[in-house]
């Protein structure tokens, strides 16, 4: 027999709370995806959830908390879907940042077109300090991750390092500040013209690429900081999806 909506709406009240947080995290990421961040309120996620307001406040006291979740979220799948690679014992060092790098790229470009709305948050200017919480979010987790390898890769004899701890804190500055780049690449992307998009990205990737393999001390041509073709397959989904 199908489930009434009261008992629906007496179910979801009476959910633990850590299953109404991700309850919580669902419709949010839901809603931004397919409204978009801005165009989203607290009052549509208290509706779609179907809690209280004060069931709403007492996980999160903004939208910012909730964006800032699903991000956390997002980076938490991009780890998962290289955890092969991450704990893979036969590659070396550079082996195993390339195919994180690629697999990181790949997640992305499936995802592209959910990913929008959140990157249009991220990269408008009024949110300058949102993205920088976010970004030191995701600096908490995939900096060491990335120092793991640089450390891997120093013992190794792969990598030539100085300071690993300083090397994995460049190579997630330089993600950070890509965010100008981006930010024009979408907008000429959406604008129809996705071929200046690609070319303003991969300009930057170029140059990344040359600066961390100095910074690694690996020969040039060793990295693959970004998969052939995958920055117009991002930015194509991103121009459909607007």
């Amino acid at each position: 027999m199908a489930t009434s909506t009261s008992t629906l709406k007496r179910t979801r009240r009476n959910l633990p709370a850590a299953e109404r947080r991700e309850a919580l995290i669902d419709c949010a990421q839901s809603l931004f995806f397919s409204k978009g961040y801005e165009a989203t309120t607290i009052a549509d996620i208290i509706a779609r959830a179907e809690v209280s307001k004060g069931g709403f406040y007492h996980h999160f006291s903004a939208k910012e908390d909730l964006l800032e979740a699903v991000v956390a979220r997002m980076t938490a799948a991009i780890i998962e879907q290289s955890r092969d690679v991450l704990a893979n014992p036969g590659l070396d060092a550079l082996e195993r940042l390339n195919r994180f790098l690629h697999r990181t790229s790949d997640w992305k470009v499936d995802n592209a077109r959910r990913l929008a709305s959140v990157s249009r948050a991220l990269l408008a200017q009024e949110n300058t300090l949102l993205f920088q919480r976010i970004l030191a979010a995701v600096t908490q987790t995939i900096q060491p991750l990335l120092l793991g390898i640089v450390k891997e890769g120093v013992e190794e004899g792969v990598f030539d390092v100085a300071d690993p701890n300083l090397a994995a804190e460049v190579l997630v500055s330089l993600s950070h500040a890509r965010r100008e780049v981006i930010h024009d690449a979408i907008v000429m992307a959406e604008a129809g013209d996705v071929a200046s998009g690609v070319r303003r990205i991969e300009t930057r990737m170029k140059a990344e690429t040359a600066t961390i393999e100095r910074l690694l001390g690996v020969a040039s041509g060793s990295l693959v900081l970004v998969p052939k073709g995958a920055v117009r397959k991002m930015l194509a989904a991103l121009a459909a999806a607007r």
